[in-house]
């Protein structure tokens, strides 16, 4: 089966990350805790490149949830295709982008679903 996936677009400039947030809102599936997380997140994000690489720790405290409700939240973002994370690898943070134009649910390989629990699961917090 040859399927067309569509590259996602990232938010960079300030009005595409209120664009994100917008469709943050507008989104059924998420939970209070995942909302409050990606607007947290949408902070931090670099209008050069679209990066975010803020600690879960300081997703955490910013968002006023736990260590377990951030991993669960990033998780849930990135399987809903509103975020792209990138592991950061040993003692490094991760790095995310927020997902304006989502690839289609059909085109997600089940490499990825693996890549973004790895991600998420194997991030050390930030130093204090």
């Amino acid at each position: 089966m040859s399927q067309t996936a569509t590259v996602p677009q990232f938010a960079t400039s300030p009005v595409d990350i209120l664009r994100w947030q917008r469709a943050l809102c507008a989104e059924p599936e998420l939970t209070h805790a995942a909302r409050s997380v990606a607007t947290s997140l949408s902070h931090f994000i670099n209008s050069k490149s679209g990066f975010a690489w803020p600690s879960l720790r300081t997703l955490a405290k910013r968002s006023k949830s736990s260590l377990s409700s951030v991993k669960r939240a990033l998780k849930q973002l990135a399987s809903l295709g509103l975020l792209q994370i990138e592991p950061g690898g040993c003692r490094r943070t991760n790095r995310y982008r927020a997902v304006l134009r989502r690839v289609g649910a059909q085109s997600v390989q089940a490499g990825q679903a693996g890549q973004v629990d790895q991600a998420v699961q194997g991030a050390q917090p930030a130093a204090r």
